[in-house]
């Protein structure tokens, strides 16, 4: 069976690059694209995602979902909560497209930190917040 993808988009600014991104890394697999750039408008203009805006974005991945797809990406960071939100209502995977970034980070940060909560290095020197002597490297690296 032939595997696809969905992605739910709130504007279509990078369509064409995610489609092409798409067929480069995930060659034969059907690509959706689902956008509604009214989604990022009411975001902005009220300060955060809105109840309309929950509620459409429940009804494109329920529309993902009904088109059979492996797995739906969300495009945008903007409304990374209401997908996590809206995860346990989906039977597909929902895939925040800054989510693997976000973790990378966190793992990162982990590494570097000395136990200030701040993750810096300081450079070799102590930590200022702790005590504890940094790992060397540049400051904040």
């Amino acid at each position: 069976m032939k595997k696809s993808i969905a992605i739910v988009q709130t504007s279509a600014v990078s369509s064409g690059e995610l489609k092409t991104l798409c067929s480069e890394i995930l060659p034969g697999v059907t690509v959706y694209q689902i956008i509604d750039d009214s989604l990022i408008r009411e975001i902005n203009g009220n300060g955060g995602p809105t109840y309309g805006v929950r509620r459409r974005l429940y009804q494109y991945y329920q529309q993902a979902e009904s088109l059979g797809v492996d797995v739906i990406l969300n495009q945008c960071s903007s409304v990374g909560e209401v997908a996590d939100e809206i995860r346990p209502f989906i039977r597909v995977p929902i895939v925040k497209i800054d989510e693997a970034m976000a973790e990378k980070a966190v793992t990162l940060g982990r590494q570097t930190d000395c136990g200030s909560g701040h993750g810096a290095h300081h450079g070799g020197a102590q930590c200022p917040a702790t005590g504890a002597e940094g790992a060397g490297g540049k400051p904040g690296d």
